[in-house]
C-alpha cells in the first residue's frame, strides 16, 4: 500500500500536475488520520473490555466477601445473642433477689456468657473493597452499584467503630472474677465462685450489666442492618452480573 502511494506521488510530480498532487496529498493525510483514529478507538475498546472484565472479577469477589460477612455476623453475634441476654438477665435477677442457686457453676457460666460480643461488633474484612478502591477499578462499575457498594462498606466500618467505642466493661469484669481456661471453659474455682456471687450484689457490677444489655440490643439492630444491607447488595450484584 505504501509503495502504491509512492508510485502515485512520483507519477503526479513527474507529470507536473501540482494541483492534483496537493489534492492527493491532502487525501492521503486524511486517510492516515482516519487510520490513527481507528487504531486509537480499537485500543480504547480493548482497554475498556479489559477494565470491564477486571471490574466483573472484583464484583464477584465482593459478593463472596459479603457472604462471608453475613455468615460471620450470624454465627458470632445473632445466633448467640439470645443466650447472651438470658445470661445478663439472670445476673439482674440475682442482684435484685439473691437466692440460693441449685447449681452455682452452671449459673455463673450462664452469666459469664453475657460477655459474648462485649467489645462491640468486630471489624469486617474489607480486603476486596480496599483493593477495588486502590486500583481505581471501582470507576468502571456503573454508578448505582458503585454507590451501593461504597455505602455498605462505609456504614459497616462506621458501625464497627461506633459499637467498639461504646463498649462496656462487662467482659473485663467477668474475666477478672473467673479466669478463662481454653482447655476447660466451664471451670471456675470454688474461691472464684464465692467472689463472683458477691460481685453480683454490687452496684458497679449491675451497672455494667445494664450497660451491656443496652449495648447488646443496639448492636443487634446494627448487625441486622448490616446483614440486610449485605443481602440487598448481593441482589444488586446478581442483577448486575446477570445483565452484564
Amino acid at each position: 500500500m505504501i509503495k502504491l502511494f509512492r508510485h502515485i506521488r512520483k507519477s503526479l510530480l513527474s507529470e507536473n500536475k501540482m494541483s492534483k498532487y496537493f489534492k492527493y496529498a491532502i487525501g492521503e493525510i486524511i486517510l492516515v488520520v482516519i487510520g490513527i483514529l481507528i487504531a486509537l478507538q480499537i485500543n480504547n475498546w480493548n482497554e475498556q473490555r479489559i477494565n470491564n472484565n477486571s471490574a466483573k472479577i472484583y464484583i464477584e469477589n465482593i459478593r463472596e466477601e459479603l457472604e462471608a460477612q453475613i455468615k460471620n455476623l450470624n454465627e458470632v453475634f445473632v445466633n448467640r445473642f439470645q443466650r447472651k441476654i438470658n445470661g445478663l438477665q439472670s445476673a439482674k435477677l440475682y442482684h435484685e433477689n439473691p437466692t440460693l442457686v441449685n447449681d452455682t457453676l452452671s449459673f455463673l457460666n450462664e452469666i459469664s456468657y453475657g460477655a459474648v460480643g462485649s467489645y462491640g461488633v468486630e471489624s469486617f474484612n474489607q480486603g476486596v473493597f480496599e483493593s477495588l478502591i486502590n486500583t481505581g477499578v471501582i470507576g468502571n462499575i456503573k454508578k448505582d452499584l458503585r454507590n451501593e457498594i461504597q455505602n455498605h462498606y462505609g456504614n459497616s466500618k462506621l458501625i464497627s467503630i461506633l459499637s467498639q467505642e461504646q463498649a462496656s466493661n462487662y467482659q473485663d469484669m467477668v474475666n477478672g472474677l473467673r479466669p478463662f481456661y481454653p482447655e476447660a471453659p466451664k471451670k471456675i474455682s470454688k474461691t472464684d465462685q464465692i467472689r463472683f456471687l458477691k460481685a453480683l450484689e454490687t452496684e458497679e457490677f449491675i451497672r455494667q450489666v445494664n450497660i451491656e444489655i443496652s449495648n447488646g440490643l443496639h448492636n443487634l439492630q446494627r448487625v441486622n442492618s448490616i446483614i440486610n444491607s449485605a443481602n440487598n447488595l448481593i441482589k444488586s450484584i446478581d442483577n448486575y452480573l446477570g445483565n452484564d
